[in-house]
């Protein structure tokens, strides 16, 4: 089973600003992965639809991937470490090895991260994209993938923005 944001937030063992500065934290990331993704998607249409196939139209697509990425993983892995100190459980975004979209996510956010030290020698590129996804060496996520993540992020700031409201008990009887 997946990592998955929790629907309720445990509080108890943080102080409130602790909480805002992660709720703003994770916010902002989620805001910018939204934007960045759009981005992305729109110059890439603009990219495919361009006759002339310009390079640097094709690394304006690169970029707001790249991004969307680094927004998406700080915003997972923000997540995880509010979860392990507000509740005391430590839980992992993947298994090492299990293949799954958070592990190739980290993957290409280390990538992309440290990218003079990740071209491989037959590339001029760290990342590139396919006609399905991303891919950097051994490491591809489909857009398709890269989208329900953006999905899950998006619900979770949903819940985050729009905190339920406690109903109050009236004090005076009727």
């Amino acid at each position: 089973m997946g990592f998955e944001l929790h629907s309720e937030l445990n509080t108890s063992r943080l102080s409130p600003n602790e909480t805002k500065q992660y709720i703003i934290f994770f916010l902002r990331r989620a805001e910018t992965a939204f934007r960045e993704y759009k981005s992305a998607r729109r110059t890439l249409i603009d990219y495919v639809n361009d006759g002339s196939k310009r390079v640097s139209v094709y690394f304006e697509v690169l970029f707001h991937i790249e991004t969307c990425i680094a927004q998406m993983w700080q915003a997972f892995d923000q997540t995880r470490n509010f979860i392990k100190t507000s509740s005391g459980e430590d839980r992992k975004l993947y298994e090492r090895g299990d293949g799954s979209p958070y592990e190739r996510l980290n993957t290409l956010y280390n990538i992309g991260r440290y990218a003079g030290n990740n071209i491989p020698e037959d590339s001029t590129l760290p990342i590139w994209l396919t006609n399905v996804g991303v891919e950097a060496g051994d490491a591809k996520i489909s857009f398709s993938e890269l989208a329900d993540l953006l999905q899950e992020i998006g619900n979770w700031a949903d819940k985050l923005s729009n905190p339920p409201v406690p109903i109050r008990q009236s004090t005076t009887e009727t």
